[in-house]
């Protein structure tokens, strides 16, 4: 108990520290990326274009480069999953729960609009494993656009070894949150 306590003790002065150092600007976008399972700079410059695109493009490696956001391969972030849960609350709070609405809806069109892309194309806007930013959650009442995703993503995932899958359900599985709570499902599982 005394762990789970200091666990979100740790979540609350990562986030205070970030807002400390970058600013409100770089929480709200931090906010909103918390929203993908994973990101790339170009996802995260198209949430910013999208929806702060008044905030300064410097706020995007400030969230990427700052102990919010990890690494998990080459241009591909992820953030730890009470951190990410404590970020979409206060993104609920300032923006409303519609705005994980707009988000879902605008993670459907940049999956698809990637998919739909050049081949040479998707490494780069995708990171190393195009998968991996494909592990939105989408809201459950997409069923139709998440149908047309899933059926391009099963060719990308095709020859995906096994481990790889076992990591994709550890991640998916460390986010059971808030998004769970509003009936968000992830595409990939």
């Amino acid at each position: 108990m005394a762990n789970v306590h200091n666990r979100e003790d740790l979540t609350t002065r990562r986030i205070r520290v970030f807002q400390g150092r970058y600013g409100k600007e770089a929480l709200d976008l931090a906010c909103h990326a918390a929203f993908p399972l994973t990101l790339t700079s170009d996802l995260l410059y198209c949430l910013r274009e999208n929806f702060v695109p008044e905030y300064r493009w410097y706020r995007v490696p400030d969230v990427l480069l700052s102990g919010l956001c990890e690494p998990a391969g080459y241009d591909l972030y992820e953030m730890e999953g009470k951190t990410r849960d404590r970020l979409l609350r206060l993104l609920c709070e300032k923006f409303k729960e519609q705005r994980l609405k707009e988000l879902a809806n605008f993670m459907s069109q940049y999956i698809t609009n990637r998919l739909q892309g050049e081949e040479n194309n998707r490494a780069f806007v995708f990171g190393e494993f195009p998968q991996w930013t494909a592990l939105a959650y989408l809201s459950s009442d997409a069923q139709e656009a998440i149908a047309a995703i899933k059926q391009e993503l099963q060719k990308l995932t095709a020859s995906t070894d096994s481990k790889q899958r076992i990591r994709w359900a550890a991640l998916v599985e460390s986010y059971a949150d808030l998004l769970s709570e509003k009936n968000f499902q992830p595409l990939l599982l």
